[in-house]
Formats: structure tokens, sequence, C-alpha cells
């Protein structure tokens, strides 16, 4: 059984995101993310807040790195928190990139995102 929209695990929301980066959707990767997602550098430092902001930093991305592509290497989930180790590739200069990132999710979106990199 497919769960309905209202139903998303931070799981599945992890998971859906991953699919339009990787297809680099833009639409439907920031259907995923609440408003005013507030994006992190781990484990205080506030990148930016918003949609807007998500959307410029990634459209950005989408169009530069024709390529991109993030593999999943671990994925932990803990309630709310989806907690993916990323491998990111695609990037001209061949650099493989390992991050971690950590969804928090409310209300059927990511609302915060942190990133240990």
């Amino acid at each position: 059984m497919i769960p309905s929209e209202s139903t998303l695990s931070a799981a599945e929301l992890a998971e859906k995101q991953l699919k339009a980066y990787n297809t680099r959707n833009i639409e439907a990767f920031l259907a995923c993310y609440s408003a005013e997602v507030e994006v992190y550098e781990f484990p205080i430092t506030l990148t930016y807040v918003g949609i807007e902001k998500m959307r410029e930093r990634y459209t950005k991305l989408f169009n530069e790195v024709k390529n991109l592509n993030c593999e999943i290497l671990n994925r932990t989930v803990l309630g709310n928190y989806a907690i993916d180790q990323e491998k990111v590739s695609g990037f001209e200069d061949g650099i493989i990139k390992t991050v971690c990132a950590i969804y928090y999710t409310e209300n059927n979106q990511i609302t915060k995102v942190w990133f240990i990199r």
C-alpha cells in the first residue's frame, strides 16, 4: 500500500526529496520542504531560512552540475528524524563529496536540515 501524502514518514520524505534531487526536479524537490525551512551547518550555524533561498541555491546547483547524483550510503530513522550518510558525485572536477544530512520533519514536510561536511 502506498501511503497518502498526509502520512509520509521522515524516511519517506527523505527518499522523496532524494529522487527529486537526482532527477534535478526543483519543484518536486522543494515540495518536500516547508516554506520556512531552516538549513544549518552542524551543529548550530544557520546557513539560510526559507524555500526561496533554497530554490536559488538548488536551481543553480541543478543547472550547473548536469550529472549530479546523490547515493545514500546509510540511513537511520529516529522518530521525526532521517539521518543520511550521502555520497554526492557528478562534478566536472571529479570530486566526490561525502556528507551527513539530518532531516527533521513536521506536518508532512522537512522543516529543518543539518549538514555535517
